[in-house]
């Protein structure tokens, strides 16, 4: 989250993403951050193994009361 803020800050267009997948009887989760569509910080390609949620806005402000 800090760097998808800086980086927007910055006004380059980053995207957070998440993505999840079901190993054995257990269901696991993954964060990452995207600009143009391209995966960064995920040297190893760990994000090629959960499936992104399609059509998620993740806001970082708070919704008013």
């Amino acid at each position: 989250m800090v760097l998808q803020f800086l980086l927007r800050r910055r006004g380059i267009p980053a995207e957070l993403r998440f993505g999840a997948r079901k190993q054995a009887a257990r269901l696991e989760a993954h964060a990452w951050v995207a600009c143009f569509g391209v995966p960064l910080n995920e040297d190893q390609g760990e994000h090629r193994h959960f499936l992104p949620f399609e059509g998620v806005s993740p806001r970082m402000e708070t919704l008013p009361d």
